[in-house]
């Protein structure tokens, strides 16, 4: 499934740009107005093929779905460094965990059905989501 060279241009842009659709969009098209970028940009995302041209780059740069559930769920527990003598603690607050859950779903375009997971991705993701509840809940999560 090879992608027309404007769309490659707007999928290295895509990911240049942090998952951000106009930016990328109005990169390769520079002089166009902003609102038609925004527009351009959702259509092509909303190809499979650019999509999946997406996920593809994104394993290949270890971004992949399963190294970032795995990142995640890392992030999700309490942290402990020692330094000398002393041991220091570190758990993340809940914005950075709702930061990086919300950066797996615009990366990866989970949302609604333009990819495809496994069984084994959505098991692991809900059992991500129920640790991520846990933690919510014990004393001391901000």
């Amino acid at each position: 499934m090879n992608l027309k060279p404007k769309e490659e241009l707007f999928v290295q842009s895509y990911l240049k740009h942090n998952a951000h659709g106009t930016k990328a969009y109005l990169d390769i098209a520079p002089g166009i107005k902003e609102v038609s970028a925004r527009v351009n940009a959702s259509r092509l995302l909303a190809n499979i093929s650019i999509r999946i041209r997406i996920s593809k780059l994104l394993d290949e740069q270890g971004l992949g779905i399963m190294a970032v559930i795995k990142l995640l769920k890392s992030i999700l527990r309490k942290k402990t460094y020692k330094t000398g003598s002393s041991t220091t603690y570190y758990r993340p607050s809940a914005a950075t965990k709702l930061e990086v859950i919300d950066r797996l779903i615009q990366l990866h375009g989970i949302s609604g059905n333009q990819i495809q997971l496994t069984s084994e991705q959505i098991s692991q993701i809900a059992q991500m989501l129920k640790d991520f509840e846990g933690l919510g809940q014990k004393k001391g999560d901000t």
